[in-house]
């Protein structure tokens, strides 16, 4: 058969062997396909046979993505974050994930050209969320931008994950949004089922916590009962006591024992009932660290804005170009308006979908003529049929912004005419239409009309 040299080549080799088995085993016990998928990635990646990106290699080939029903081929899941990573895209822990660990960074459902857009989106639109603390960083894209409402696939043309944010979904779609967000940076994730509802679960460097879900003890996923998981991610903190957990575990394999299900010593044969207590014993006498759960709003408050990023400039021709930050009103982050830094370098500023009430934006700026002047925004939006109402001093009608629906990269408005006096005038911006959802802005441009 084409596998059995390379399961000879896997029996020659016992620290593999335990490698393997100490990260969870083969999927399905298919330990021909592993190495068929180890192998090639190895052969195509010479980097994959030391330190982290080994093993990612053996995360991809244990877990055998193209496996789980989506046609993946685990060559390029394994290639599209090994360049991530090379590239510096990946969270500042990846390096540091267990192969265990890692195996829940690449089985996302989704392909990778959508965790790839995800990656680009998120920098453009919310690079504010890739620095907050690990127990919300990358996912509360969800809860922030996901609108709770029915999810219509038909509103744009794309992937489903750019469906699921410019449209909105209920807890279902909302939870693999947020599980994507957070694998496509390299954090673990394990899906969360309940009764009647969908979340997730994430790894932060505090233990694993749960997102938009209830406890532990009410959920599972693909079978594994969530208080089985969480007890095994809390041992798994002290690898040298784990394997005596491991080890009872295989014993009962090899003599056919029914391992436990639930924490139910009555239900499992000896071996995986004594591994049971062992893992108990391990996390009572070494006391793991727990992630104390948070309201994902927490975060958010005053942020430092550099002066030359306020400085709004006049060139040689008289156009001007004002810093969405360089605001009069607010002067700093509030529930609806985030100031944050941009990844074009600078700051940028985001209005969110969120919020009690609306806000309106003020400028305030000196032009050097009187005249028309055509008005253009660099925004980034998810979601279509946006707007920003512009007054310009005291007028009584707004002019009416169209914001284009720019698939999470940066794009432009169509310029408006707008009539400025020389020296001070005030810009008010407020929002506009029945959907209003987040835009992200980093500088207006004022060009002299001739």
């Amino acid at each position: 058969a084409p596998q059995a040299g390379l399961i000879d080549r896997l029996l020659a080799d016992p620290d593999l062997m335990k490698e393997m088995l100490v990260a969870g085993g083969a999927h399905d016990g298919n330990y021909g396909r592993t190495m068929e998928i180890y192998s090639a990635i190895q052969k195509a990646s010479p980097g994959a046979k030391e330190g982290v990106l080994q093993r990612l290699a053996l995360a991809v080939a244990l877990d055998q993505v193209s496996a789980q029903g989506t046609k993946i081929d685990p060559l390029e899941r394994y290639e599209d974050f090994e360049q991530a990573y090379r590239k510096g895209e990946l969270d500042e822990v990846f390096p540091k994930l267990t192969t265990w660990e890692l195996r829940m960074v690449v089985d996302e459902p989704y392909t990778d050209q959508e965790i790839q857009w995800v990656r680009q989106m998120i920098k453009n639109y919310r690079p504010d969320l890739m620095t907050i603390d690990y127990r919300w960083r990358y996912t509360e894209i969800s809860p922030d931008e996901v609108e709770y409402t029915h999810f219509n696939g038909d509103i744009v043309p794309g992937t489903m994950a750019q469906k699921i944010i410019a449209s909105g979904g209920v807890c279902g779609p909302r939870a693999w949004f947020g599980r994507l967000a957070a694998r496509a940076f390299g954090i673990p994730v394990w899906g969360e089922q309940q009764p009647g509802h969908a979340a997730w679960t994430h790894w932060t460097p505090d233990g694993w916590i749960i997102c938009q879900g209830s406890n532990w003890d009410d959920c599972h996923w693909y079978g594994q009962p969530g208080m089985d998981f969480y007890l095994e991610s809390e041992a798994r903190q002290f690898p040298d006591q784990y394997t005596k957990v491991l080890r009872a575990q295989w014993l009962g394999d090899i003599f056919g024992q029914t391992r436990f299900n639930g924490n139910h010593l009555g239900v499992a044969g000896f071996w995986p009932a004594l591994g049971l207590v062992e893992e108990r014993n391990t996390v009572v006498d070494n006391h793991p660290k727990v992630a104390q759960r948070i309201h994902p709003n927490a975060f958010w408050g005053p942020v430092n804005i550099p002066a030359a990023d306020r400085n709004i400039t006049v060139a040689a021709d008289g156009t001007i170009t004002i810093p969405a930050v360089a605001t009069t009103t607010p002067a700093n982050t509030t529930a609806k308006v985030r100031f944050m830094k941009s990844d074009l370098g600078g700051m940028q500023l985001h209005y969110a979908r969120l919020g009690s009430k609306p806000e309106s934006i003020v400028y305030t700026l000196d032009a050097p003529a009187a005249g028309k002047y055509l008005l253009t925004a660099r925004v980034v939006t998810v979601a279509i049929d946006q707007e920003l109402l512009l007054t310009v001093d005291d007028a009584t009608t707004p002019v009416t912004i169209a914001v284009p629906y720019t698939v999470g990269m940066w794009g432009k408005t169509q310029p408006v005419e707008v009539s400025l006096a020389k020296g001070k005038n005030v810009f008010t911006l407020a929002r506009g239409g029945k959907d209003i959802r987040g835009v992200t802005i980093k500088d207006f441009t004022l060009t002299p009309v001739r």
